[in-house]
């Protein structure tokens, strides 16, 4: 009682159904929405070309840091740029 037997016809079904929650809600735990951003890197004018540290952060109008690429602020990550971009 309240088993479903492997010889049962909607056992497929109860299956599939199952398969194809899981990889809907582990489809929409992995998707995100892309932050649009333009900038470019110069000194003194020049186009920086080379690879550079960055720090990204996140923050409300108050300046409360909501999100950062790292533990601190002091954390950084390589990116590589050329012609400034």
């Amino acid at each position: 009682m309240g088993m479903v037997r492997i010889d049962d016809p909607a056992s497929p079904m109860i299956f599939l159904r199952s398969f194809l929650l899981l990889a809907l809600l582990a489809a929409s735990l992995q998707s995100a929405v892309p932050v649009p951003y333009a900038g470019k890197v110069s000194i003194d004018g020049v186009n920086f070309n080379g690879s550079a540290a960055f720090a990204f952060e996140i923050r409300d109008a108050q300046g409360t840091a909501h999100w950062r690429n790292g533990a601190t602020p002091n954390d950084t990550i390589s990116v590589s740029v050329a012609n400034g971009r």
